[in-house]
């Protein structure tokens, strides 16, 4: 359990700065979440990791995830953020076994949710 409110399914992926968690939301919402759990917590990691998490919360565009909540592990020594979890195929298996139009709808809807994001002065 994470923070008294997110149950832990499985990971789903980790990168040099974060892990990934599919959790469950326990307080009422009753959804599925993903959860970035921050792996070093020096105050420029940690400054990083709030300024990504205010940058995405004000983004609303259909192609790009919504964050929901900032907090900390219970006690106090790793933070996190959640965001919207969309289950299915990574992108490399999807695209094995899609037809050319199918990857082509995904990656016009990546493109559309980057023009988004770089239209708000965010590079990713």
């Amino acid at each position: 359990m994470i923070d008294n409110r997110y149950r832990t399914i499985q990971k789903v992926g980790e990168g040099a700065c974060a892990q990934v968690y599919l959790v469950e939301d326990t307080a009422g919402a009753d959804r599925r979440l993903g959860l970035k759990l921050l792996r070093g917590n020096t105050p420029r990691e940690l400054a990083r990791f709030r300024r990504e998490f205010g940058l995405l919360v004000r983004l609303r565009h259909p192609n790009v995830l919504r964050v929901h909540d900032f907090g900390s592990t219970d006690d106090g020594a790793e933070f996190y953020f959640t965001y919207d979890f969309i289950a299915g195929q990574n992108l490399a298996e999807f695209a094995a076994e899609a037809s050319v139009d199918e990857i082509v709808d995904i990656a016009v809807g990546v493109m559309r949710g980057l023009e988004y994001i770089h239209s708000r002065g965010l590079i990713h």
